[in-house]
């Protein structure tokens, strides 16, 4: 699928825009105070910043960092090669596959994904988790499955088409635009996210989300519904998008400092508390 072209300006002015977060993920109340007024960051490996400025609009970064290789990471205590890589994203897309196939009853198709997430997890050397983490690893702990979360949302393209950059470590920066408003019912009620486009080879399209439960519940720096580049990809009915919150899920930073995720701008919070998808990992998963 090819990408909507990304917007975006190479004007000067870049201003530096400090929204550094240390590593343990601050209460959904913390946000606006640590962001600083900030769009967009990343969060993992010590600390993490976001450089933007308002040009013509839209948001830009400041200059690009030298880009390392994004493989053959040891900094978890263990070496992990692109074969790796491309087994473990193998296997989510195949479990992706599985959810979009309507031949097993909904809760059933769950279930079994939910298995094959913690069996990657615990035995998988391309893992979120380090080697050292992964003997003790016991699962993820999750919301009981329930089909009123799964809802579908509108699609809206007339929207300004703001560019996040931010900055991803070792991947170097990554630009993010925005692309749609997907609106959708959740418990009765109208809401709205924000859909982003993930540029480089390809692209792909992301959604992640903050909630009632962020800080709480569920991780403090939010959880992704959609993220298309790594396969997570709930497909579309009808011309509307899928959006299946019992899907929910912690970016890597949740597991361990050494990541760095992009999380969800300011916009993308909901005000109902989703009880549904992953939980906190705290407790469950045995320390980095």
């Amino acid at each position: 699928m090819n990408g909507p072209p990304v917007p975006g300006s190479d004007e000067e002015g870049t201003r530096v825009m400090p929204s550094s977060v240390p590593c343990e993920a601050p209460s959904l109340e913390a946000w606006g105070d640590r962001l600083g007024g900030g769009e967009a960051f990343t969060y993992g490996r010590g600390w993490a910043m976001m450089e933007a400025s308002r040009v013509g609009g839209n948001l830009v970064g400041g200059a690009r960092p030298p880009i390392d290789p994004p493989v053959r990471d040891q900094r978890r205590g263990g070496r992990v090669d692109e074969l790796d890589l491309l087994d473990y994203r193998r296997e989510v897309a195949a479990m992706y596959a599985r959810v979009r196939d309507d031949a097993s009853p909904p809760d059933a198709r769950c279930a079994a994904f939910r298995r094959e997430k913690d069996r990657l997890f615990a035995t998988h050397p391309a893992s979120p988790l380090s080697a050292a983490q992964r003997p003790g690893f016991r699962g993820l702990p999750y919301h009981p499955y329930h089909p009123s979360w799964r809802t579908t949302a509108v699609w809206d393209g007339e929207v300004d088409r703001t560019v996040l950059e931010v900055d991803a470590g070792r991947d170097g920066r990554l630009r993010l635009a925005r692309v749609a408003r997907l609106t959708f019912e959740l418990t009765g009620e109208r809401h709205a996210l924000d859909a982003y486009w993930l540029s480089g080879y390809g692209g792909g399209l992301f959604v992640p989300f903050r909630d009632a439960t962020s800080g709480r519940e569920s991780y403090g720096g939010g959880r992704y519904l959609l993220d298309t580049i790594k396969h997570a990809d709930l497909g579309s009915e009808a011309g509307t998008l899928v959006l299946d919150f019992n899907y929910a899920y912690n970016p890597s930073c949740a597991y361990h400092p050494d990541w760095v995720c992009p999380l969800a701008p300011p916009g993308n919070t909901l005000a109902l508390a989703v009880t549904a998808g992953e939980k906190d990992p705290g407790g469950h998963v045995p320390p980095a």
